[in-house]
């Protein structure tokens, strides 16, 4: 490559300079001589795909010789007035010279592919053991892919192969033009027909899902149909002529199926399938393309082709067209399948399942009733063409009368009540208990008739507005608790799987995984939870705890799915690999952080109900504690993969992240049962059409600064060192065992779970704030500890060093880990407990970004005890914000709503709408 960039060099000094032979072709190109030059067009018989250059001419080769045209108009013109020099012999010395460089560049790609060709003659030439002959062939087809990749790129910038490409004349027997024409494929074409399909429920109503990897083209006689595009049913009475270009070399059979899944059923009032053309046994290739099913051979035909059509009333058609592979070239009895299936009532997912075929290739299109459709099923011997279909107008079903919170639940008295007894009475005295009890409205119209007498009838219609109102209270607090507490357990367990991820791409890709890389997957998880915390921050407040919780719970399962897919993308290399994964944890850290906000008010304002003596405790515990458990669950379930698979990190990543997509699953289904604290129905902005954040901003402005501060201290801290705490420990450990690792990360992890337990015992006890301070110290004091003995204690007692290092992982937990969240939610009214929770945590998050961000910069370049003096000094820090602020333990949650709702009114925020009430 020396010689190539040395020729790339020279090249810039040459770029401008031109031979004798170009100036005579810039003396031709005068304006008279190429007008002399300028030709006529040329007669039919002599139209080619290069040499048309009018509108008319490019009609006149599609009509003769069904070819299009290549390039563009002024390309044409130029090539049929022109001396014709071949594209390789062009004078230009720049473009020769460019050339020189790719050929160079070629010709050390070929050395390598026959060397890689060497190694399989001798991997091939080598006997093995029966039991290793798969390992051996596997070997060897991944040793041929990789050959495919070296010719491909040895002929990628080869500025002949992509002219020959771009004019149609590639052969697809080599794999650059397959390559470039899969490309070019997926690009437009399958973007579209994946368009179509989706759009028009082709999938999954006639096949659950489908990944096409071949090209089908559809054509009836001389016309191209578009997918999706309407066919008269004139023109598809004739078999149609199929077009299925492989990307991938070698033959295959498959077989070809034309579905309808409009079909209508007027007993069962649904839509049935029927097949209108079914063969199987159709060997293609890359350069075998051409599938005519009109001359397809009876061995090959299981059902004959039977014209699209549509009758009279329906709206139209959906003719879905599959191409399905074969499994290992088998050959299917297409005389016996004809025997069982029939065009009616044909399942394409049955058919598939049996034969185990694979969906490889789709195509579409449509057909509605038109002037022609009743010749053609005359022709084609189908009855009902002249029937017509007409909808039936259905009368509304009467209102339902179901208990719940949408339908109206209607008690009636007089003769019911005489009938009934006791039951009715019974029921009156619960809903009266209930009505008094929970928010309910009554409709005074329907309680005037109602005087007492048994005799008379009346009906009273009462509008339920909790759907759970009969559940016990204590036992539904316990729900939102319970369900807040997995959240947060799950939430610990996405934000644990970075150190882990660090581990398994650092051994996988090697030196492709920079620092860069590693540090861009971790915020990607911080970035997304900032977004996720202000947007749920805001609406949980504005309409409900629980509402924006189900959005959160399907992101987190989303975003962990394309986790856990992420080595199926390592194909399209590296860069595409790592972008694809930091997406994926975006879209997981938009979900984790949107769990914060609405599960800490909620917990709180649960616990507050019946346990409001322990409502610190019972937030620390749902909070810090699970998401400090699930620190070493998540490094336990590594290990023992690792354990199982003999060290396979591949397994041991689907492992840990295939869990993370279960855990959200169970919390959305706790949800169910979950419903929002009295405090939050009785104080809410549900009804301001503007909350009045200038307002709270003035009166909690100095305690949101304070959090807020507080908080990003404690995530630029204890984030870096979480997540990077892999990174430290393999550093540490001799000889880079992933196992032992492992090992040393799960004692890490178990060594802080203490802290959050004792943190809530200490909140009660001396208060959120001085447990906060207490927190701090051990931090300042450990870390520099650590710092100032870091080379000692890696060199010479690793055990001691991760004891000290979870010692001072357990006070950060006990101390701001446990009581700044709680902090967070106590110290606001109810109001506006989900936006100044969200904000401070935002800024946390934001913290835990610029952590993560610049704490491999200062152990690269301060070495790595700096990042432990880094920890002490800024820990002072923080206890001095914790000491600023509040005392949360003696708040009364009831008390500062009302004096906020007090101080609101004296700002006049609230009195228009109290004169409106009062008018």
């Amino acid at each position: 490559m020396a010689s190539s960039s040395r020729a790339l060099r020279g090249l810039s000094a040459r770029a401008f300079s031109t031979s004798a032979a170009v100036a005579e072709e810039v003396v031709a190109s005068t304006p008279a001589a190429a007008s002399a030059a300028t030709t006529q067009t040329p007669p039919p018989s002599s139209l080619a795909q290069d040499n048309v250059f009018t509108p008319r001419a490019e009609r006149k080769l599609l009509q003769t010789r069904r070819l299009t045209p290549v390039g563009s108009r002024r390309r044409r013109a130029a090539i049929l007035s022109g001396s014709r020099i071949p594209f390789e012999q062009l004078p230009y010395q720049c473009f020769q010279e460019a050339r020189k460089v790719l050929i160079q560049h070629r010709e050390e790609k070929v050395k390598d592919i026959e060397t890689e060709r060497q190694k399989i003659a001798r991997l091939k030439a080598q006997s093995v053991e029966p039991q290793n002959e798969q390992r051996q062939q596997h070997r060897i087809n991944s040793m041929e892919r990789y050959l495919d990749q070296l010719k491909i790129h040895a002929d990628i910038n080869d500025p002949m192969v992509k002219r020959r490409f771009e004019d149609g004349k590639g052969d697809m027997d080599k794999p650059i033009y397959r390559y470039l024409a899969d490309k070019k494929w997926r690009q437009y074409d399958r973007m579209i027909i994946m368009q179509r399909i989706t759009q028009m429920n082709v999938v999954p109503d006639v096949l659950p899902s489908i990944d096409p990897i071949l090209n089908v083209d559809l054509s009836f006689g001389p016309r191209n149909v578009q997918p999706g595009e309407f066919v008269d049913s004139r023109v598809s009475e004739v078999p149609a002529h199929l077009n299925i270009q492989p990307y991938d070399k070698g033959e295959r059979y498959v077989s070809i199926a034309i579905v309808n899944p409009d079909v209508p059923n007027v007993e069962a009032d649904a839509f049935d399938y029927r097949c209108h053309f079914l063969a199987s046994n159709i060997k293609i290739s890359p350069t075998q393309t051409s599938v005519s099913l009109a001359k397809l051979n009876d061995d090959q035909v299981i059902l004959p082709w039977l014209p699209a059509y549509t009758q009279k009333g329906l709206a139209y058609s959906r003719m879905s067209i599959f191409v399905l592979e074969q499994k290992d070239g088998q050959v299917l009895d297409a005389k016996a399948l004809s025997q069982r299936y029939e065009h009616d009532d044909f399942i394409l997912r049955s058919f598939v399942d049996r034969h185990v075929l694979k969906p490889v290739g789709v195509n579409l299109f449509r057909s509605r009733h038109d002037e022609g459709t009743a010749g053609v099923m005359q022709r084609a011997g189908i009855p009902g063409g002249h029937v017509e279909f007409k909808r039936k107008k259905i009368e509304p079903l009467p209102y339902k009368k179901l208990p719940g919170s949408r339908y109206r639940t209607t008690i009636q008295y007089g003769k019911h009540k005489k009938r009934q007894g006791a039951a009715i009475r019974k029921a009156t005295l619960v809903i009266a208990k209930m009505a008094s009890s929970v928010e309910m409205t009554v409709n005074p119209k329907d309680t005037q008739n109602y005087q007492g007498d048994e005799t008379k009838d009346a009906e009273v219609t009462v509008w339920d507005t909790e759907s759970d109102i009969s559940k016990n209270p204590k036992q539904t607090s316990w729900f939102v608790i319970f369900a807040s507490a997995l959240a947060n357990f799950s939430d610990g367990y996405q934000n644990n799987l970075s150190s882990h991820t660090n581990v398994v791409f650092s051994h996988t890709l090697g030196k492709a995984y920079t620092s860069t890389i590693q540090t861009r997957i971790s915020n990607a998880l911080l970035v997304g939870a900032v977004i996720g915390i202000i947007i749920l921050g805001y609406t949980c407040d504005i309409w409900s705890r629980r509402g924006g919780l189900w959005v959160t719970s399907s992101l987190v399962v989303i975003g962990s799915l394309l986790s856990t897919l992420v080595f199926q993308v390592e194909s399209q290399g590296v860069s595409d690999m790592m972008w694809y994964m930091t997406i994926a944890r975006g879209i997981t850290g938009v979900g984790v952080g949107g769990e914060y906000p609405p599960s800490a008010a909620a917990a709180l304002e649960g616990s507050n109900e019946h346990y409001d003596h322990i409502r610190g405790p019972i937030q620390v515990l749902t909070s810090t504690l699970m998401a400090t458990s699930a620190a070493p669950i998540c490094t336990a379930v590594y290990l023992i993969s690792l354990t199982a698979s003999n060290n396979n990190l591949r397994i041991a990543f689907h492992a840990i992240y295939a869990i993370s997509v279960f855990l959200p699953l169970f919390v959305a289904f706790l949800r169910f049962r979950m419903r929002d604290g009295v405090l939050f129905r009785r104080n809410n902005f549900k009804t301001k059409k503007s909350p009045p954040y200038l307002l709270v901003l003035k009166r909690y402005g100095w305690r949101l600064l304070g959090t807020s501060a507080a908080f990003f201290l404690y995530d630029f801290i204890n984030f870096p060192n979480g997540i990077m705490s892999s990174v430290i420990i393999n550093n540490v450990v001799k000889g880079k065992d992933v196992r032992q690792t492992a090992i040393w990360q799960f004692i890490l992890a178990l060594l802080a779970v203490p802290g959050p337990i004792v943190g809530s015992w200490l909140c009660n006890r001396i208060g959120r704030r001085w447990t906060g301070i207490a927190g701090w110290s051990g931090y300042i004091i450990l870390g520099f500890v650590i710092g100032g003995c870091y080379t000692l204690l890696t060199e010479n007692a690793i055990a001691a060093f991760v004891v000290l290092y979870g010692l001072m992982q357990c006070f950060g937990h006990m101390g701001p880990g446990a009581t700044i969240g709680l902090m967070s939610v106590e110290l606001y009214p109810t109001a506006v407990r989900g936006m100044s929770y969200g904000i401070s945590a935002a800024f946390g998050k934001a913290g835990a970004a610029v952590g993560t961000q610049v704490f491999t910069p200062i152990r690269d370049a301060a070495g790595p005890a700096s990042t432990f003096y880094l920890l002490g000094g800024l820990s002072v820090l923080g206890a001095a914000i914790y000491y600023i602020l509040p005392e949360g333990r003696d708040i009364d949650l009831a008390a500062e709503d009302e004096s906020f709702n007090i101080y609101l009114r004296s700002e006049g925020f609230g009195k228009e709408e109290d004169r409106a009430g009062s008018e």
